[in-house]
């Protein structure tokens, strides 16, 4: 690519920047010196002049690099499309992958995959494929989260062969993943949701079952999420929870849920709806080819609480005191918390005082329940009242909140027939008053 001075010595060729040779001869026939393409040639002179000493340079075509956007790993044996290879050459133009006019050459193999063209696996490198078709050029990953990785060369039509560029396909597995929420309301809102569990202090696993054994088996996050990575494609499975850590390879088929907690449905989504099977703390999950997200499950502790409510003179004279006791009873079998209970005065009495575990507003007839109710214990209150002469004395009192579903009631709904509510009535007696001759009642 530069003059030589007349008398050096010289005997390597240097071809133009981005060039090679391409091949010697002399003549302007068919063949060349047979030696390689190296840019020189030897020239035997006799008496005559030698013309067409020819020498050919080119530049050589050009392989683009790819790295493919990341997309969900098939599993199994499932094959998917590489991405088009494309490459270019000043002679040829622009190699696109649809003409199929360009060859390339599978230079190194995938460590973490197969490569297949055709449906027919590639096990050598330095593959050639003429009239390289993109459709027919795919890859079955390993499973898991894996980088495919080869590269190839574009050929052009003189058969020179590119520098290898290098393709790089990432893959993420399929996974399973969901929450197993604190659902307070069960279904009464059609919806499996609720605030998170923390799966290490409330011990709680969520276990992978394909074909009745346990394939993986995860504990339940602080914030109440679990992921099965790695998962089949077009399989299905079933999450079931558990308190325990399961072996995998062991059957289950029934779940387990904290004690004192109850399963109270599963749905896939977030939105309204369950699985339409009995809340049992396990559900079907059928994978296709995409990860499945959100697939949640709902436990919550239950109680039955139950109120009853008496008074200690059902018949009393007018101007003397009452004492109403009202009793909440839990049956379990978790422990009732946030319990408060509503007994507002008629207009038949005047507070006079209260006594029981908690706090009592007289103006707005809240008890406060102190602390929890433990599963078979009970609460008691007891307001003081007087008599009044007139007035309503039909006294009713009803469990208003609680932090845990209750079995057979709902609190605040004031429907006489539930065991969460109770009333009494007094019917004040009728007594003569001595000093002024009248009859009171």
């Amino acid at each position: 690519t530069t003059a030589q001075t007349v008398g050096t010595p010289l005997s390597t060729a240097v071809v133009p920047t981005g060039y090679v040779s391409t091949g010697e001869n002399i003549g302007t026939g068919t063949g060349n010196d047979g030696t390689p393409a190296n840019g020189q040639i030897t020239v035997a002179v006799a008496t005559t002049s030698v013309t067409e000493v020819n020498l050919g340079i080119q530049q050589p075509p050009t392989a683009n690099p790819v790295t493919a956007s990341s997309q969900l790993n098939p599993g199994g044996t499932t094959q998917v499309t590489v991405p088009t290879l494309t490459g270019s050459d000043p002679e040829d133009g622009t190699y696109n992958g649809t003409s199929g006019t360009n060859d390339i050459i599978i230079v190194t193999l995938p460590t973490n995959g197969t490569l297949y063209y055709n449906g027919t696996a590639i096990t050598t490198p330095n593959f050639d494929i003429d009239n390289y078709n993109p459709t027919l050029l795919t890859v079955d990953p390993i499973d898991g989260t894996v980088t495919v990785t080869f590269t190839y060369s574009e050929v052009d039509a003189g058969n020179l062969v590119s520098p290898a560029a290098t393709v790089n396909i990432p893959f993420a597995p399929i996974s399973i993943s969901g929450n197993v929420f604190n659902d307070a309301n069960g279904l009464t809102d059609n919806t499996v949701n609720g605030t998170a569990i923390n799966g290490t202090t409330l011990v709680t696993y969520a276990n992978l079952v394909s074909g009745g054994n346990v394939v993986q088996s995860v504990q339940i996050s602080p914030t109440g999420t679990y992921t099965f990575p790695n998962v089949s494609a077009n399989t299905t499975y079933t999450v079931i929870l558990t308190t325990t850590a399961q072996t995998v390879g062991t059957p289950l088929s029934t779940a387990v849920v904290p004690t004192g907690y109850t399963s109270t449905g599963q749905n896939i989504g977030t939105g309204a709806g369950d699985d339409t099977t009995p809340a049992n703390g396990q559900i079907t999950v059928a994978v296709t080819t995409t990860s499945v997200t959100e697939v949640n499950l709902g436990i919550t502790q239950l109680t039955d609480l139950s109120l009853v409510k008496t008074v200690s003179n059902a018949t009393p004279d007018v101007g003397t005191n009452v004492t109403f006791t009202i009793t909440v009873n839990n049956a379990g079998p978790s422990a009732a918390t946030g319990v408060t209970v509503t007994d507002q005065l008629p207009s038949g009495y005047t507070y006079v005082s209260d006594n029981g575990a908690g706090a009592y507003n007289s103006g707005t007839g809240v008890w406060t329940v102190a602390g929890s109710i433990a599963n078979g214990g009970s609460a008691s209150l007891t307001i003081t009242a007087t008599v009044l002469a007139t007035g309503t004395y039909l006294n009713m009192a009803q469990v208003t909140a609680a932090g845990q579903l209750d079995l057979d009631s709902t609190p605040n709904n004031n429907v006489s027939t539930e065991d969460d509510q109770d009333d009494v009535i007094v019917t004040p007696a009728t007594s003569c008053n001595a000093n002024h001759g009248t009859w009171i009642h």
